[in-house]
């Protein structure tokens, strides 16, 4: 599946100088599961809105997905709809802080289509798995949706990674690394 990982702005008035691990590992792990991995980081790169338009409508994933503490909340509420218009079928899956308190706020107030509750390493390959076979999403721990009548499922919470050893490196080469190494 060929998937594009968003990084929105954190603090849009204050340089980006934390590289998002959580992130970069899911985009490894994505890799490591013979999925296409493109970021799009525009906490890093400063992108405008138009900019940001542009980008996606070159773009042609089969999937996006976008990782954001709560300070990124005001912001997705702006690019969900604006990916849903340029790709009306396109699954929107969102993760980290924002939904993971409360995945439900996020899901009523956009048209996004999965959260990812906690640590997404093994949520998101199971999520993915699921769409590609077609087979029941009541089945992926630590993932909130929308069934077919517009109700939000929220799955039993995944256990921790008991030794993050086991998680991949991040996958660095798909971030603009020299505008984290600068700070």
């Amino acid at each position: 599946m060929k998937v594009l990982l968003i990084n929105p702005p954190i603090r849009e008035n204050a340089k980006p100088i934390n590289f998002p691990i959580g992130l970069g590992i899911i985009a490894s792990v994505l890799l490591e599961n013979g999925h296409e991995v493109e970021v799009l980081d525009i906490n890093a790169l400063r992108l405008s809105q138009d900019q940001v338009i542009s980008y996606l409508k070159k773009y042609s994933p089969d999937l996006i997905g976008i990782g954001g503490l709560i300070t990124t909340y005001k912001y997705l509420k702006w690019i969900i709809p604006e990916i849903k218009s340029i790709f009306p079928n396109l699954k929107i899956i969102v993760g980290g802080g924002v939904v993971t308190e409360n995945p439900e706020i996020l899901l009523k107030a956009t048209v996004a289509d999965y959260a990812v509750i906690a640590e997404g390493e093994i949520t998101i390959v199971e999520l993915l798995d699921a769409l590609i076979s077609n087979t029941d999403l009541s089945e992926v721990k630590g993932l909130a949706f929308k069934n077919d009548k517009g109700n939000i499922i929220v799955n039993p919470k995944r256990e921790l990674i008991k030794n993050l050893d086991e998680t991949p490196m991040p996958a660095y080469h798909l971030f603009p690394m020299d505008i984290y190494l600068e700070n």
